[in-house]
């Protein structure tokens, strides 16, 4: 929906709200899901990345924001992939995303939802 959070909806049951996750202070442009290992085992979380130049991990189960990335964006984050990296594990979750600034970061979402810059390139 439109503005600063998400909400996750079971789609055999409209009229209840399963979960929402805030955090941001400006629109949600897009979201991803995936899974991410903890100590106590692995736990599925959303990422979404906003006009307010920052990527969110949330639990999805808990609602908690886990993680927030904003280093080197000067820019609105406007868009988010899912990347397949060279070797890495199958569950490796990896994002590609793009910014107003105008450039690209490639980063990866590891364990405990630790984010690392993998890369970035100007366009």
């Amino acid at each position: 929906g439109v503005g600063c959070g998400l909400k996750l909806w079971d789609r055999r049951n409209l009229s209840q709200c399963v979960n929402e996750f805030i955090g941001h202070n400006q629109s949600v442009e897009t979201c991803l899901f995936g899974s991410v290992p903890f100590d106590d085992g692995r736990r599925d979380v959303v990422a979404s990345v906003s006009k307010d130049a920052s990527l969110r991990i949330f639990d999805i189960e808990s609602g908690d924001g886990l993680t927030i990335y904003n280093e080197g964006s000067h820019g609105a984050l406007t868009a988010m992939c899912r990347i397949k990296r060279e070797n890495a594990p199958a569950d490796d979750f990896s994002v590609l995303i793009g910014s107003v600034d105008p450039k690209l970061y490639a980063l990866n979402i590891g364990k405990s939802a630790e984010i690392v810059l993998m890369g970035s390139s100007s366009f």
